[in-house]
């Protein structure tokens, strides 16, 4: 749920927990005294095992199509698109250097997004091990 909320408020690093960490409407929202650290958050997400990911996925993509299914579109397009996060460190799991414009030499990550054209929602993420 918290990361939902940090998603929301459009912040996209762990680090930017700082900057609504003592906000009271966000904790009570959440139903805590105090939120986590981005270190702690960190940690449970690392401790996530693929099995867990995965049921994750396959709950979002039901939802999508439960969702479709209620909405009756005549025609459905699915949009792939890749994208490229860099990261700072240099030993980082699934990083390869590769393409990225903004950041020439940088250790990055490619995920494939499909997305539904029609909604704009995510209907799933493949994340590559490697550059394209």
């Amino acid at each position: 749920m918290l990361l939902i909320v940090h998603l929301l408020l459009g912040y996209r690093r762990l680090r930017d927990l700082s900057y609504y960490q003592d906000d009271p409407m966000v904790k009570r929202l959440l139903g805590l005294n105090q939120l986590p650290d981005a270190s702690t958050v960190s940690r449970a997400l690392g401790s996530l095992d693929g099995l867990s990911i995965e049921k994750v996925r396959e709950l979002c993509r039901n939802l999508v199509i439960e969702r479709l299914k209620k909405m009756a579109l005549y025609r459905l397009t699915l949009d792939f698109d890749g994208s490229v996060l860099w990261t700072l460190s240099r030993t980082t799991e699934g990083t390869a250097v590769g393409y990225n414009r903004k950041r020439k030499g940088a250790r990055s990550y490619y995920p494939l997004f499909c997305t539904l054209a029609q909604t704009g929602q995510v209907f799933d993420v493949y994340h590559r091990r490697e550059c394209p």
